[in-house]
């Protein structure tokens, strides 16, 4: 018992004995009034009564009525004390004109038991009222895990209470009129009311005792819609890279983020609302961006675009500026260095690389047989080259020691171009290859000659040209004949049986040819073709036999140096060519003849021979046919 309330307790004990008069306004205690004093009027304070405990953090707010409210006005104040439900030990909290009264400094999860008592005008303190237990405890609500603004009127609500907690209100009015109670949870789905602008939820939890909480409450910004009312750009419609542009958007919202795509489909640059220039005032709304226009972003009459998401994450519909930007600049020219030629049918082209951050397309390589090829309108296209670091190539196909021009355009992505300077290369001289060494001809016959030559080992090797001709100094022979081009250095040998006539002196040759087309003569050699006599035909059956006329046929020759039908007659048999030549026929093909002018029933002896371009001669057989008698 504190030391207070054992003070009262023997005033009032003293009172009851006699042991004292009646006590006065300026009694040093509170002490119970004797009700049949005269001077009290025999008045005891009132009791409080429907005693209840509201909870917060680190306090708790007691509430009571008086059952006779006409009594209210003989009060002068209230005391509420507390006791620990351990150590029963009950002590004084606070006092407080009218209910409730707020207990602070209290520990959260620490409970006790309240009352009140009720102090007369003239200091007499009347009896406790009866208890109420109550648990501080911190009691919190956050709506959409304590976000400043929302797009979305469906959020989660964090609701935060001591262990026990069973129930808790939920509303959008301040009081919670109208709502109701729900099991507690430590997050709970809300729908915030409709309409932009700034919503608040209040939530009142109930403990385990079935105290309420004090009204805890938070405010979100619901935003569901973002908007660009103005973006443009500032200065002329035509830049140069290096140059500043300032882009404006207008958005009307602080807080979100803006941004630029530089050409549509470009990259895109981030504006600011820090009030730091070009920025004219911070968080108004209004974003901007000072752009230096890039030499690796260049474009032609290109829509600038810009974009807008707010702080709630509404996407504002893009918009583009009013105007056509174009940022170019001619590519700067690349730096030709002189040719060099590998071969004789080729020169190397190497040149400077472009520089990073130059916007790059492509080179183009381009050659000219006369000064002046960037504005040649016959020159002609080498190569184009899509690698920015690639930067050579060879010209192939060229004559040798003759002067090529060139150039070298760099191109951008725009298709503009500069040339770089022009260069003059000549491909080196061609050497003729090595020439072949050519074997005496052996194994001529008629039919053949058989031929071999040495190997040519250059690295440029293309043909052996085998040539046959009748005069000396066959590549001069304006009736020469290419017998064969062999591809294979390898192959070294060849046999003629091309349309070979015997007793022909032929004359042979062998020619190098490289990759260039140039060529090498071997030395020339001979072969005699052997002049054999031909073969005779066979003269056939007579058909037909007239008084005077006979039929004459025979097979056909087949000599290669045919040269005529030779055909005799003789009354007797024996036919030579000492007898009487009767025709001759240059035409191997023609076999017919027909004797006429002779006598009738006569025998006639036949012959032909066949003579090549030699002179010489070979018989048929013979054939005896008498004429028909005369009628």
């Amino acid at each position: 018992m504190s030391a207070r309330w054992r003070l009262a307790t023997v005033g009032f004990l003293m009172l009851l004995l006699g042991g004292g008069g009646g006590c006065s306004n300026e009694h040093a205690f509170d002490v119970g009034q004797n009700p049949r004093d005269p001077a009290a009027g025999g008045l005891m304070p009132p009791v409080p009564t429907r005693i209840a405990a509201t909870v917060g953090n680190r306090r708790v707010a007691v509430s009571w009525r008086l059952a006779d409210s006409s009594l209210a006005n003989r009060v002068r104040s209230y005391r509420v004390y507390r006791k620990d439900p351990v150590s029963g030990e009950v002590e004084f909290a606070d006092s407080s004109a009218t209910s409730p009264c707020s207990v602070d400094g209290l520990v959260n999860g620490t409970p006790a038991w309240f009352s009140v008592s009720a102090v007369l005008d003239n200091g007499l303190e009347g009896v406790r009222s009866r208890e109420t237990l109550a648990t501080p405890g911190l009691y919190a609500l956050a709506i959409a895990d304590g976000r400043a603004v929302t797009n979305s009127r469906s959020v989660l609500l964090d609701l935060r209470g001591p262990t026990g907690t069973v129930a808790v209100t939920l509303g959008s009015a301040p009081d919670l009129r109208g709502s109701s109670p729900i099991g507690f949870a430590s997050r709970l789905a809300w729908t915030l009311d409709e309409g932009d602008g700034e919503k608040r939820v209040y939530a009142r939890f109930t403990d385990v005792d079935g105290n309420p909480s004090e009204i805890v409450d938070d405010a979100i910004r619901l935003d569901t819609h973002a908007e660009i009312s103005d973006f443009s750009f500032s200065g002329s419609e035509s830049r140069a890279p290096g140059e500043i542009i300032v882009f404006t958007l207008v958005a009307g919202e602080a807080g979100g983020q803006a941004e630029v795509e530089i050409a549509r489909g470009g990259p895109r640059r981030a504006m600011r609302d820090d009030g730091i220039a070009p920025d004219l005032a911070p968080a108004d709304g209004v974003y901007t961006l000072a752009y230096e226009a890039e030499s690796s972003q260049q474009f032609l009459a290109a829509e600038m675009v810009g974009h807008f998401r707010d702080e709630a994450g509404n996407e504002a519909p893009e918009r583009a500026a009013p105007r056509l930007l174009t940022v170019h600049a001619d590519p700067p020219p690349v730096a030709l260095e002189e040719p060099t030629s590998p071969g004789p049918r080729e020169i190397t082209l190497r040149w400077s690389r472009a520089p990073e951050g130059i916007p790059f397309a492509r080179y183009v390589v381009y050659r000219s047989e006369s000064p002046g090829v960037a504005t040649d309108p016959s020159r002609r296209l080498i190569q184009e080259i899509s690698s920015r670091n690639q930067t050579s190539c060879t010209d192939t196909g060229l004559q040798p020691a003759t002067s090529y021009y060139y150039v070298v355009e760099l191109v951008d992505p725009l298709g503009f171009s500069t040339p770089s300077n022009e260069v003059v290369g000549r491909p080196m001289a061609n050497d003729p290859p090595a020439a072949v060494v050519l074997d005496p001809p052996f194994g001529v016959t008629a039919r053949e000659v058989h031929l071999t030559w040495s190997r040519n080992f250059d690295a440029d090797f293309s043909a052996y040209r085998v040539i046959r001709g009748e005069r000396s100094d066959v590549l001069r022979d304006p009736d020469r004949r290419i017998l064969i081009t062999i591809q294979s250095s390898g192959t070294t040998n060849h046999t003629d049986t091309s349309e070979l006539t015997e007793g022909t002196t032929y004359r042979y040759v062998v020619e190098v040819v490289d990759a260039l087309g140039a060529s090498s003569a071997s030395n020339e050699v001979t072969a005699v073709i052997d002049d054999l006599y031909p073969a005779g035909v066979t003269l056939s059956a007579p058909d037909p036999v007239g008084q005077t006329t006979i039929g004459l046929s025979w097979t056909a020759s087949e000599e290669r140096d045919f040269q005529s039908y030779r055909l005799f007659r003789s009354q007797s048999a024996g036919v030579g060519e000492d007898d009487q030549l009767i025709a001759t026929i240059t035409e191997a093909e023609r076999t017919r003849w027909i004797d006429q002018g002779l006598q009738t029933s006569q025998n006639y002896y036949y012959r032909i021979f066949v003579r090549d371009r030699g002179g010489h001669t070979s018989p048929s057989n013979e054939i005896m046919v008498t004429t028909a008698s005369a009628p």
